[in-house]
């Protein structure tokens, strides 16, 4: 049996064994009303929750916070830190905390997380939806624009943050606006995301950006809302294993609605980010809806309806850390960074073409001064390549990077979930072994799904490869809906590493695709597939329907630097459609290991 296949499996006996577990065993209940909790949406609620944890703390064995149905105002307590929550549930084991129908927790500082588990095992959170009071994001109607001083007056809709509030700017503040249509509150990805940077509160509820992006008199009459993202997310799983949430909701969130760092096997089944019943509310979060982060296991992610975020619906992968110095041929220096640990498979990453490789074993992890300032001292147990760039010798730009493979979320299951109606991709992917299947991507800005490392500017991997993608739908989006490709400086790239290896595309189904996009500088929009940087792709029994009618012409099917690329049976608006119509091979491809079968049918 694969590796891959018994972690797949290891996954669902441990997502079936521990929730039944659970469940066989007699719990212990409390209700957060018998601690004072009001759940009126006035009071602040916050006491009354953390005596009942503190209670259920000295309980052994399976345990259960119930919380009936109302609206439970939680602030801060007195010293939470910048990265504290409202509701921090600490170093607790088989611990659920269950809600009620109509249950909603309100969170009432935009400056911190929501719910907080930290050192979790064990730890359920179901049936609860989470909002926050005041909203992180301020909506309205563009009355007038003038398309030289890049501005937009607008008037807010009642009941949102005045931008005069503290919690809308700030130095820790990012300001980004974005056009909806009127009617159907879909984003209008064929303008550009207005980047702000100047706010004016005028008379008459109005507001005036100034941008540094182009502003059209097309603006006019639509909608816009203006988030102020931070960093605080409205649910964190942070150092845990195998937890759960289970039928959450997040209404609104000033950064990411999930973020999931360092955790082994968090499983999200049947949640939502979503805007409430009957609210004309544009946004949910200001940035992605699930962030997954380091750990040494995926999550799963299945049945899940994500909608309205600021940017990706997941996002999944570890962190790249450049090369500082290298004062002698067995120690490197980095910035300081909690994913890297002595004895684990720590790699290099070449700037020049993205290629990673596996170093000798790291012996010591600590800490060094220079210059003032603190950074971390990997030791090693044998010499490096002599050929290593650091920052102190090439710049930051070209300087080769780090990753510690044992500090990535491999092997995640993303199934049967709609992720759609919001500003960027559906998935990507920067993390290998995922299993893609049954998932809905609709209204999408950007890639349906992306699979590669960024080793430029964003310093995200490692990457998709052995991906299975099965069995989705896409339907209107604007970018290609599948890539794979690796980025980074291509300018200075000496050659394309293909380390995408071994990715399957089946049976998926494309339609009206190809919009077009206000910034399009890759010229995806009118593309479906695009495979890039990698070796061994099976593409098999994909059906790509009509795109849209006022799509941009583009080649539905893009290939670049790769090898080893198998198509079976490709579906063109219901032909088996010759490879000339549809295929287009570019620059550094192995023509002879790119082979076309259209004949199965």
């Amino acid at each position: 049996m694969s590796h891959l296949k018994k972690t797949l499996l290891l996954a669902a006996c441990l997502y079936t064994g521990v929730a039944s577990f659970a469940s066989n065993l007699s719990s212990t209940v409390l209700n957060v009303r018998d601690f004072g909790a009001l759940g009126d949406g006035v009071h602040d609620d916050a006491a009354a929750f953390n005596q009942a944890l503190f209670e259920l703390k000295k309980v052994e064995g399976p345990k259960t916070l119930l919380v009936p149905g109302g609206s439970y105002l939680l602030d801060p307590l007195p010293g939470t830190p910048a990265n504290g929550g409202h509701l921090n549930v600490l170093s607790e084991k088989d611990l659920t905390i269950r809600g009620e129908a109509g249950t909603l927790l309100l969170f009432g500082s935009a400056y911190h997380n929501g719910i907080v588990v930290n050192g979790g095992e064990n730890v359920t959170l179901e049936s609860i939806a989470v909002d926050y009071k005041p909203l992180p994001f301020t909506q309205g109607l563009i009355e007038s624009v003038d398309t030289q001083k890049r501005q937009i007056v607008f008037k807010l809709d009642a009941g949102y943050p005045r931008v005069s509030e503290p919690h809308m700017s700030g130095k820790s503040t990012k300001n980004i606006a974005y056009i909806f249509r009127p009617k159907t509150a879909l984003k209008m990805p064929e303008f550009y995301d207005q980047y702000v940077e100047t706010v004016e509160e005028l008379e008459g509820d109005r507001v005036r950006l100034t941008t540094r992006n182009p502003v059209e008199a097309a603006f006019v009459g639509n909608k816009i809302a203006m988030v102020a993202r931070r960093k605080a997310d409205a649910i964190v799983f942070s150092s845990s294993r195998n937890c759960f949430a289970t039928k959450l909701t997040v209404h609104s969130s000033p950064a990411l609605a999930y973020g999931i760092r360092n955790c082994g096997l968090v499983t999200l089944d049947g949640c939502k980010i979503i805007q409430p019943e009957g609210s004309n509310r544009l946004m949910t979060s200001n940035a992605d809806g699930i962030h997954v982060k380091w750990g040494d296991q995926g999550p799963i992610i299945q049945n899940c309806w994500l909608q309205g975020m600021g940017d990706d619906s997941v996002n999944i992968g570890g962190t790249y850390e450049r090369i500082v110095d290298k004062p002698d041929a067995r120690t490197l220096i980095i910035a300081v960074h909690g994913s890297f640990r002595a004895h684990n498979d720590i790699q290099i990453v070449w700037a020049k073409n993205g290629e990673m490789e596996s170093l000798v074993e790291c012996t010591k992890v600590g800490f060094a001064t220079i210059d003032g300032k603190r950074y971390m001292k990997l030791s090693f147990v044998e010499d490096l390549p002599e050929s290593i760039q650091t920052v102190k010798a090439v710049g930051m730009k070209d300087a080769d990077l780090i990753i510690n493979m044992d500090q990535v979320p491999v092997n995640p299951v993303i199934r049967n979930n709609f992720f759609g109606r919001h500003r960027m991709r559906g998935i990507l992917m920067r993390s290998p072994g995922a299993i893609i299947e049954g998932n809905r991507f609709e209204d999408l800005r950007g890639e349906g799904i992306r699979l590669g490392h960024h080793f430029g500017g964003r310093v995200e991997g490692p990457n998709g490869a052995h991906a299975i993608i099965r069995d989705n739908t896409f339907v209107n989006i604007r970018a290609s809906n599948i890539v794979l490709a690796d980025g980074g400086p291509t300018q200075k790239t000496e050659s394309h590493a293909r380390s995408i290896k071994n990715v399957v595309i089946a049976n998926n189904r494309f339609s009206l695709y190809g919009q077009k996009i206000g910034y399009d500088p890759s010229g995806m929009a009118g593309n479906v597939l695009s495979v890039s940087t990698c070796d061994g792709v099976l593409i098999e029994d994909n059906v790509i329907d009509f795109p849209h009618p006022d799509a941009v012409k583009n080649t539905l099917v893009k290939i670049n630097h790769a090898s080893n690329v198998t198509i079976h049976d490709l579906i063109v608006e219901g032909e088996l459609a010759p490879p000339s119509e549809w295929l287009e091979l570019g620059d550094d491809v192995d023509a002879d290991t790119i082979q076309v079968d259209q004949s199965r049918f």
